[in-house]
């Protein structure tokens, strides 16, 4: 297994991302590298582990956080001002990781509504983003598989690409694409992020059921709004927009 170095992944940034990311913290072990940066209140920092003992997804579910030489990435960004698509970071994120793993080679993988990375029917990523209460500051944790251990419904890179590049370069390819990308939401316009969004988008015009609090909702899903909630298209015609919701492919 690689070992995670600081110094490796500075080296490959771009000079545009070594000017606006600060210190790179890796530790062996830690509870959450989302819940290290939201209580050290850092700006523009990186915080990786090799493994996390408690480590979180969507709506208090445990993501899995084994030492196998996964990568649990979580960065701390700050903007001047909250900016007017703040409710897009988690789905712009999506994105990043999508364009990132294409970059390497990675070919067949989208995006399934919010901002979880799936690849032949299997997830290979999730991204889980939070703030302290100051949207000024979030803290954007990516979870990413490079090697599973055991049978699940996961998978890893190494299951779906032959030629897979160490983590230390994978973390600063994902840090490139996704520091560009923030650097520039104040000026991002609905219509252009909703392109981008349609390329990764693998619910897009299909059958899906939609899990909220004790309902479940048959539909078709629509793309999503300027909020980012995504629109379902119910059996009667109706089109309902959902921001806190599972979804599931009726594969």
């Amino acid at each position: 297994m690689d070992h995670l170095d600081s110094h490796l992944i500075q080296e490959q940034l771009s000079a545009e991302t070594q000017k606006v990311l600060g210190n790179i913290h890796i530790f062996p072990e830690l509870d959450s590298t989302n819940s290290w940066l939201l209580e050290h209140k850092y700006c523009n920092d990186v915080c990786l582990a090799e493994k996390q003992k408690q480590g979180r997804g969507r709506r208090g579910n445990v993501w899995s956080s084994p030492d196998s030489g996964n990568i649990y990435l979580s960065l701390s960004w700050c903007f001047d001002e909250i900016p007017d698509h703040v409710s897009l970071i988690s789905l712009l994120t999506g994105i990043s990781l999508c364009e990132a793993l294409n970059s390497i080679g990675l070919k067949g993988h989208g995006l399934k509504w919010p901002n979880d990375i799936y690849i032949h029917q299997q997830k290979l990523a999730g991204i889980l983003v939070e703030s302290s209460g100051d949207l000024r500051r979030v803290v954007i944790g990516i979870g990413l598989n490079v090697q599973i251990q055991d049978e699940s419904s996961w998978c890893g890179l190494h299951d779906v690409l032959d030629d897979t590049p160490d983590r230390n370069t994978m973390i600063a390819v994902i840090l490139n694409v996704l520091v560009k990308k923030l650097a520039k939401i104040n000026s991002l316009s609905f219509e252009d992020f909703n392109q981008q969004w349609l390329q990764w988008d693998i619910v897009l015009d299909k059958a899906v059921f939609v899990f909220q609090n004790s309902q479940q909702i048959k539909g078709i899903a629509r793309g999503i709004d300027e909020t980012g909630q995504i629109l379902i298209e119910t059996d009667n015609g109706e089109i309902q927009s959902f921001h806190s919701a599972e979804i599931s492919l009726r594969w």
